[in-house]
């Protein structure tokens, strides 16, 4: 993002000298203004009315551009009267959305900041064209905005469309910030290797350029991706060279930070006295410029080596100096940090009483601003705390909650790795139980010949003797209660057989086509990237992320239907607004519901409190809205209502789809149908979510029934116990 102040603000023609002198004065008295650190009051607000329409929008623009950063709100003040003036052109109107866009990005509201950016990219595409460098510029914007809101499918589109844009139009600047902004999406995705490739592009472009400032930086995402890709040494090196191109351009507060960035990485490597000198450089810079906030993230830094080398007493100096820094600078995020070091401190220390209390401070600090990750932190350190003090019942207990936070924090990153994993063991474990079945049968009907061999022999030696008729009377019901034995066990080994089916129809035919699809569009993307047009590149994107959704949506649910299958499905009951509920997955899926044009209708009561894992109820909503969206045909409608019915809680989803014939409703929920071959549409799944939602369903006290007729639609009710 360019921001820029004042611009075109001075025109050095004589017959407008009065006019700047008037705006200079009046900038003069705002920028006392903020000096003071209080919003303008409206009574101070200068008429601007005084002025001929052209001059009024050119002051309010250059006012807004002057408090846009720093006071967004008076912007946003400036910019809705420039709105409102005289004599605004669509050029006008475009910088007046960019600006209001900008307002918005600086008070960290990304998603109006996202609304204001498109409106002025589709004001800028109507005036300079959809090829135009001021619409290349409002897609970044919009992107970084999307990165930010963690919408990174929607980020990247931009990015590569502004991307194409800056390449028609030869502007080396903007291709080298976008294939930056690229690069960092596909390092928050994990891709390091593409990272490397787009952060290696920009740094090609920017050295053609000779811009020592863009090198450097590079040069630092570049190291970046090698530290966490576990590359240390690499890493290592593209810090010190772009630690020496700061230095060489007088650049301190980039210097600082990779003075700490080469510090971070010689901790890793055990280098302690290594990461203590350059983590003193980096204070040392910080210091001279006056930045508090950055000084006591170093000394913390410090103080962590401190406490490496056993220094106590010293590291606990430095930890407390960073505590009162961001107590001043009102960072809590960084207090909850140092806290937690004083705790760990002190329980090096054996100090456990007090290590407890400040563990409990960090806790309470932690939750208060939802930083999962010092909880998880905090919940590690007190089971060492407690493990050390030999209060095992107090040690398990946060182990425990360490274990289940972690968990929930990398669930999405292990989620796939674990459901394939679940999927091979449990299609082992039924392959066990099949054989252990089969054999039981061979045994049984064993059994059974050689009881028709003994009868026969009784019946040849004993013929019409009182032992012969209770002795085939007793044989004959021992061959009744086999029979039932065994058709109970055949129907057990249906069920088994039809479980592994289902598992090897998804592994081979479910699993594998999203996943060749996927491999197939990447291929053709990949080896026809310079011959296609920007229609099919995004073709074939599209379909690329419609082939890993499909592919996510089945790994999740298959997921957690082995779970519920061996009984490892946690279920954690507790209070919760239906209509909260619904309301996030329709946000979820508001994407796919626009796409066919199919309008979400919620009209569930709010507060109606149900009582169930929360968890459990957004994946049968999940399966249910985005069956109901698959169905239906474009401008369908699909409405969700709940009722109340003594303790329970009705929910109703419909849908305006195809329906579903009477004779095909009792198959839906059974695992031993093929659901594939039910109904017409051409949208076809595994059938795996409905059985996934009747078991979660069963599993907090409800039930599930189906009501449909073809072509009028389906209704899905289900029940959940209310919160009395």
């Amino acid at each position: 993002m360019h921001i820029g102040l004042f611009s075109g603000i001075i025109n050095p023609s004589t017959g407008e000298v009065c006019r700047v002198l008037m705006m200079g004065l009046f900038l003069i008295w705002h920028m006392a203004v903020a000096s003071s650190h209080r919003p303008v009051p409206d009574s101070l607000t200068p008429d601007h009315n005084n002025f001929p329409g052209e001059d009024q929008g050119e002051v309010l623009r250059d006012l807004a551009e002057y408090y846009v950063a720093e006071q967004p709100d008076i912007a946003m003040k400036y910019i809705a009267q420039w709105l409102k003036s005289n004599g605004m052109g669509e050029e006008d109107h475009a910088k007046a959305f960019k600006l209001m866009g900008d307002a918005f990005y600086y008070k960290q509201d990304y998603f109006n900041a996202i609304i204001y950016y498109d409106s002025a990219a589709q004001v800028s595409m109507a005036v300079y064209g959809e090829q135009s460098m001021q619409y290349a510029e409002r897609l970044g914007d919009m992107g970084y905005c999307h990165t930010q809101l963690i919408q990174n499918d929607q980020a990247i589109q931009n990015f590569n469309q502004a991307l194409a844009i800056s390449r028609i139009n030869g502007h080396q600047e903007e291709i080298a910030n976008n294939l930056n902004n690229i690069g960092k999406v596909h390092f928050d995705w994990g891709n390091f290797d593409s990272a490397i490739y787009y952060f290696r592009s920009a740094l090609q472009v920017d050295r053609q350029l000779g811009n020592s400032s863009y090198i450097g930086v590079d040069l630092n995402n570049i190291a970046k991706v090698y530290e966490a890709w576990g590359k240390l040494s690499e890493a290592i090196a593209y810090y010190r060279e772009s630690l020496n191109i700061a230095l060489s351009a007088g650049e301190e507060g980039s210097a600082a930070i990779r003075y700490s960035n080469i510090g971070n990485i010689h901790k890793q490597k055990g280098q302690l006295d290594s990461a203590w000198f350059y983590y003193k450089k980096s204070l040392e810079i910080d210091r001279r410029a006056g930045n508090d906030n950055k000084i006591g993230v170093r000394l913390s830094r410090l103080g962590e080596i401190l406490m490496l080398q056993e220094e106590y007493a010293q590291a606990a100096k430095y930890f407390n100096d960073a505590l009162d820094i961001f107590g001043r600078t009102s960072d809590p995020e960084s207090k909850a940090l140092v806290i937690v070091q004083l705790g760990k401190l002190n329980r090096l220390k054996g100090a456990g009483h007090r290590a407890e209390q400040y563990y409990l401070e960090s806790l309470n600090l932690a939750d208060s601003l939802g930083l999962k990750a010092i909880t998880l932190s905090v919940y590690q350190e007190m089971s060492l705390l407690f493990e050390k003090s030999r209060e095992l019942g107090r040690s398990l207990a946060y182990l425990k909650k360490y274990s289940d936070l972690k968990d929930v924090i990398f669930r999405e990153e292990h989620q796939r790795q674990l459901a394939e994993f679940q999927a091979r063991y449990e299609t082992g474990k039924k392959q066990m139980e099949i054989e252990r079945l089969n054999s039981e049968k061979d045994i049984h009907e064993s059994e059974l010949k050689r009881s028709e061999n003994l009868r026969f022999f009784f019946i040849v030696i004993s013929i019409l003797t009182i032992i012969l008729a209770a002795l085939l009377y007793s044989r004959y019901r021992f061959k009744i209660r086999t029979n039932r034995l065994l058709t109970g066990k055949n129907e057990e080994l249906q069920v088994l057989n039809a479980t592994k089916d289902k598992f090897f129809s998804i592994i081979a035919h479910d699993l594998k086509n999203p996943l060749s699809g996927f491999i197939s569009i990447s291929q053709a993307l990949s080896e026809n990237i310079e011959n296609l047009s920007p229609d099919e590149i995004r073709y074939f994107t599209r379909e690329l992320h419609r082939s890993s959704r499909q592919l996510y949506e089945l790994l999740q649910n298959l997921l957690q239907w082995a779970r519920s299958q061996t009984g490892t499905l946690k279920y954690n009951p507790e209070a919760k607004d239906i209509h909260t509920l619904v309301e996030e997955n329709f946000s979820l899926l508001l994407e796919n519901a626009r796409k066919k044009q199919i309008n979400l209708v919620n009209e569930t009561q709010p507060q109606t409190m149900i009582y169930a894992d929360p968890n459990m109820v957004h994946t049968v909503l999940r399966n249910l809205i985005t069956n109901a969206i698959k169905f239906s045909g474009p401008n369908g409608r699909v409405v969700i209502r709940s009722r109340r019915e003594e303790d329970k809680v009705k929910v109703i989803v419909s849908d305006t789809g195809i329906g579903i014939d009477a004779e095909d409703i009792p198959k839906l929920f059974r695992i031993d149908i093929d659901t594939s071959k039910i109904g017409i549409s051409p949208e076809k799944g595994t059938g795996l979510g409905l059985i996934l939602c009747k078991e979660l369903i069963a599993r907090n006290s409800g039930d599930i029934t189906v009501d449909s007729k073809a072509g009028k639609g389906t209704t899905f009710i289900f029940t959940l116990p209310s919160q009395n």
